[in-house]
């Protein structure tokens, strides 16, 4: 039995167990290695003891996410991927070395970068000293325009750095990130003297001077460069007004954003610009580890307390992002966006019992999206679907809806009355920017105030509980 547990249980390079690859079901009831266990002449009492010490340190040594084997579930799939990869290669899995979550691992396409020799940065010869995407095919898919840039902004910063890998997040298959551009990057820098590497998440900004090239004007008319230069930084002030706007309705963000710059060669089609670089403005965060509301695997939803504290969370996330209107582009200035809300962007963090204890939202995009709809209730079954898509994977769904529906309550008539105790604190905070009803931030931060104020509460309630089926005449009794 003791070498059935040295197989099964190994250290990793920093001294901590570590699971090869047998299942707590396989030990149970029969994996490969329980064939062994014939030819051990103990008693039986003696075997189950060691048998359950066996347990005892597999339950010790893993995660609870591959503690029952589930085959099914893609987070299961993905990290027995990962131990199994890293195992054949002698080296740690890589979600493990970032600390990254099994859904998120595999998405990171970890670019080549350079060494530093005696303190100096030697680029990788992928970075050849001319423009553009190397000759060779098979460098190519590991080539970024902006790695070179980010990898320099992090030695100006930054200074003694030890090592550093930089890493694209390739879009999830059958996701649509829509207009403009998608860059989103991650990077692990370890700087001498600190014991643990500061893992940072970066978004290029979505609409840049090189996206504003490519428009047209109402006229048809190509923009010049001074006009897409000035709306490039008004795009960037509404990016992080959005942001402050989001923080003065309570939501949980990220406590730290930074904007940098790197340039870029022009490769788009006015000619005029061919040869020209220009800078690239992107945001710089903390990572911040969990997981995303929509990615929690069904055992976890399954368990009675985790569904009803992730319920609870849920409701007070979705009452302030209701008000701010975060929806995806509308088709038409007439018509509503689609609802952006628990879909990816809402992280969720554990405490160390294993119960949601949080909820950030990492990504703000679609804020005050929608400005023009005047009464919240048309948004109503959008902010009913966290409870529908969850109905066959809670153990009560009812209690599971009403845990929901309460916290939305209690966070909204807060914001309510915040609203109106302090109204000069909020219709004030954006007075100093242009007002102008075609969409400005000024205006749209004041038609949300309004459509805030005039809101009623129980109404609201009333139609999202309409579309939530387990709670409706309809629905499930």
């Amino acid at each position: 039995m003791d070498e059935i547990a040295q197989h099964c249980v190994k250290r990793n390079r920093h001294g901590h167990p570590e699971v090869a690859f047998v299942g707590v079901d396989a030990l149970r009831f029969g994996g490969p290695n329980f064939a062994e266990l014939a030819f051990l002449e103990l008693p039986p009492a003696a075997l189950r003891a060691r048998h359950a010490m066996l347990i005892r340190q597999f339950r010790e040594a893993t995660e609870p996410a591959v503690q029952v084997d589930t085959p099914k579930e893609r987070g299961w799939q993905l990290r027995m991927f990962s131990a199994i990869s890293a195992e054949q290669q002698g080296e740690r899995a890589q979600d493990d070395l970032q600390g990254l979550g099994p859904e998120f691992a595999p998405r990171v396409r970890w670019l080549p970068g350079g060494s530093f020799e005696e303190g100096e940065f030697l680029f990788a010869q992928v970075f050849s000293s001319q423009e553009g995407e190397p000759e060779d095919p098979e460098l190519k898919g590991l080539w970024d325009p902006l790695t070179r840039g980010f990898i320099i902004n992090f030695i100006r910063e930054y200074g003694n750095i030890e090592y550093l890998n930089l890493g694209r997040i390739e879009a999830e298959p059958g996701v649509h990130s829509g207009r403009g551009r998608r860059g989103v990057f991650l990077a692990e820098i370890k700087v001498r003297g600190e014991r643990d590497p500061r893992v940072l998440f970066l978004r290029v900004l979505r609409w840049g001077i090189r996206e504003r090239l490519e428009e047209r004007d109402d006229l048809g008319t190509a923009k010049d460069l001074v006009r897409v230069i000035f709306e490039t930084e008004e795009y960037v002030d509404y990016t992080l007004d959005r942001r402050l706007g989001c923080l003065q309705f309570g939501m949980h963000l990220p406590t730290r954003v930074n904007m940098r710059r790197v340039t870029e060669a022009y490769c788009g089609s006015r000619e005029e610009f061919a040869g020209h670089h220009f800078p690239v403005m992107y945001f710089e965060r903390d990572y911040f580890a969990g997981v995303a509301t929509n990615k929690l695997p069904e055992r976890k939803l399954a368990e009675p307390r985790y569904a009803l504290a992730l319920a609870r969370l849920l409701g007070k996330a979705a009452a302030p992002n209701i008000v701010v209107g975060r929806c995806r582009d509308a088709v038409s200035v007439d018509a509503s966006g689609e609802t952006v809300f628990d879909d990816g962007d809402e992280i969720i963090v554990e405490a160390p019992d294993g119960l949601p204890r949080d909820l950030v939202l990492v990504d703000h995009s679609g804020a005050f999206a929608d400005w023009r709809t005047t009464a919240l209730l048309a948004f109503a079954k959008s902010y009913a679907a966290p409870v529908n898509r969850r109905v066959e994977k809670v153990p009560d769904p009812k209690a599971f809806a009403e845990a929901y529906l309460s916290a939305f309550r209690d966070e909204f008539a807060r914001l309510q009355s915040d609203y109106q105790r302090r109204r000069g604190a909020f219709d004030g905070l954006f007075k100093h920017l242009p007002y102008d009803e075609r969409g400005s931030f000024a205006c749209r931060w004041a038609h949300v105030l309004r459509r805030l104020g005039n809101a009623d509460l129980e109404a609201l309630i009333r139609e999202i509980r309409k579309h939530i089926t387990v709670l409706s005449q309809s629905g499930l009794e």
